[in-house]
This record gives structure tokens, sequence and C-alpha cells, in this order.
């Protein structure tokens, strides 16, 4: 820049918006419907970053074709179909360790390569498929250490 003329800080931050990717609107699926999960559904901050959950996935029949906060839960064998048909762009697994894995693979083949792992598992998945793991044990563990000074 020149000395004192300044930025266009609008242009600049409509810019860095959509570098960010956050001039968009990215749908989003949750599969595990237990207690993390549904929190998830029912959280309404979502949308002020631009994030839409459209449907979430369970294998309990229970849950299947009931909704959390107006959000249809589906079998997961509807998986592929839905995120198509929703042109969903991330997936958020919130089931347990056991069954994460399994899910993962089911993202993978239904064409979503961005996921958020809330499982305490690491996953194997293709290279171009980005994960995001958020191990909330760990992440409370790591504020132990603060807590114990």
């Amino acid at each position: 820049g020149v000395s004192g003329a300044g930025y266009n800080t609008h242009e600049l931050k409509e810019a860095l918006e959509k570098i960010l990717g956050k001039d968009k609107i990215w749908n989003v699926v949750v599969l595990g419907v237990g207690h993390l999960g549904s929190a998830l559904l029912s959280y309404p901050g979502f949308k002020d970053h631009g994030l839409n959950i459209v449907a979430a996935f369970d294998s309990d029949p229970r849950k299947v074709g009931k909704q959390i906060n107006e959000i249809p839960i589906f079998p997961v064998s509807a998986l592929k179909k839905e995120s198509k048909t929703r042109k969903v762009s991330i997936g958020i697994i919130s089931t347990s360790a056991k069954n994460a894995q399994e899910v993962a693979e089911i993202l993978v083949d239904a064409g979503i390569t961005c996921i958020l792992n809330f499982a305490p598992v690491a996953l194997n998945v293709p290279e171009h498929v980005k994960i995001k793991d958020v191990d909330l044990s760990r992440e409370l563990e790591s504020l132990s250490y603060y807590a114990a000074r």
C-alpha cells in the first residue's frame, strides 16, 4: 500500500471472506443422533457462520423419521441420496469410536470430502478428504493443566 492512503477495508473484508469460503452457505449433515448429535442439531449458532445443518442420520430406527429443530433424521442408508439432493459439503461424525470409521467411509462414498470428527479415534480416509478431529476429552484434559496451577 501507499503510506497514508489506507486500504479499502470493505473490499479487503469481502476478499478475505471469499478466500475463506465465508461468502457462501455450506450445507452440513450430522451422523449419529445421540446426546452430542442432538445438541449439534439444536444449536442455532451455526447459521451465523454460514453453516446450514440440513439432515441427520442414525442407525436407530426409533430416531429415524423424527426431527430435531426441524432437521429430519434419516437412516444411514439414505446418506448418499440425501447428501446429493441437499448439496452437502461437510459431514459431522458424532458416533461412538467403534462406528466412526465405517461412518467416515460412508461419508466419503457419498462424495463428502470435509469431515468434522467428534469420535475419539483417528480415521483412515483418502488423502483428498480433509478431517478436523475434536476430542472433547483431550481438550478438557489440556485445560486441567491450567486448573492445576
